[in-house]
């Protein structure tokens, strides 16, 4: 893809920017980016990049920006989409804070060379059609002497707070935690989920904590992921039934090729409005991976009749 013209900087008024270009190569695994882009008059970001992924994976990122208010790239996205007739929700977005980079990194995976900073300051964002926000957005990435730390990174979905933090050293080798807790489930599947899946369920209740591990070397990484959802309370709309438990509680490690895990449930209760049957599982817990899944034995009640399952 290349670009390279003039581009509107607000919608409404249609400022003409400096010129500006936009090479992007994507070739099977590798990825380059060659851009000078102005937002503004006053505010530009020059971005190159040379990615490649799978087997011998090598990433060079080269980045200098002046301080970028994010709204413009609100307001140039949206402009762009407009031009080509592409359908877009951009005008429905509320977005405020401001980014600033000036920094480089080589990584063959195994060794890191980096310097520079990335700022992310006052960060918010809201859509008018959903009821969630994302709000004090901040970040502080030090990238000099060939280590990343990143510091004071959190932000808050709808009051809840969400944290990242750790490092990545000169050998590669990363200690990263991302974590939160209390965030709304009904809130978060109003905002992730597609249509379809909106058009059949509905979360009424629920609240959702998760906590991700990921230690060791860049090219070996085993992220540990932990997630606790609570007083979960989910209906199907097309085939009318309810379904609610007190406790989802799942654990999983991958290496983003394989995976390894356990799903354990609370008193889980299904009730078919159609049929008038109520069913109750009695803390089913799973084990699984990429090749088998198990189900450990657990009793269901269903009108007072008991049946054992497993398998």
């Amino acid at each position: 893809i290349f670009l390279y013209g003039n581009c509107p900087s607000d919608t409404s008024c249609y400022h003409t920017l400096s010129p500006f270009k936009f090479k992007f190569l994507f070739d099977r695994n590798i990825i380059k980016v060659d851009s000078q882009l102005f937002l503004t008059k006053n505010q530009k970001a020059i971005i190159n990049s040379d990615i490649k992924y799978g087997k011998n994976s090598n990433i060079k990122i080269d980045v200098k920006s002046d301080r970028l208010d994010l709204i413009h790239f609100i307001n140039i996205a949206k402009a762009l989409c407009d031009t080509l007739a592409i359908d877009n929700d951009f005008g429905l977005l509320n977005v405020k804070g401001y980014l600033s980079s000036n920094f480089s990194i080589k990584s063959n995976m195994k060794n890191l060379e980096s310097s520079g900073h990335i700022y992310l300051k006052e960060g918010y964002i809201a859509h008018k059609s959903f009821p969630a926000t994302i709000s004090d957005v901040n970040s502080d990435v030090d990238l000099n002497g060939n280590k990343i730390t990143i510091t004071n990174t959190k932000a808050l979905v709808n009051d809840q707070p969400i944290s990242v933090s750790g490092t990545v050293n000169q050998n590669a080798t990363c200690d990263l935690k991302i974590n939160s807790s209390n965030l709304s489930l009904p809130s978060l599947f109003e905002i992730l989920a597609d249509k379809s899946l909106k058009n059949t369920y509905k979360i009424t209740s629920g609240v959702l904590g998760f906590d991700i591990k990921m230690k060791g070397k860049l090219d070996k990484l085993m992220p540990e992921i932990t997630a606790k959802m609570v007083n979960l309370n989910l209906t199907d709309k097309i085939n009318h039934y309810n379904a609610s438990t007190p406790l989802v509680d799942l654990k999983v490690t991958t290496d983003l090729k394989t995976y390894k895990g356990n799903l354990n449930l609370g008193t889980t209760k299904v009730i078919f409005s159609d049929l008038g049957i109520n069913a109750i599982a009695k803390s089913p817990k799973i084990s699984f991976d990429d090749k088998d899944l198990t189900i450990n034995p657990f009793d269901i009640d269903i009108q007072n009749s008991i049946f054992k399952t497993q398998g």
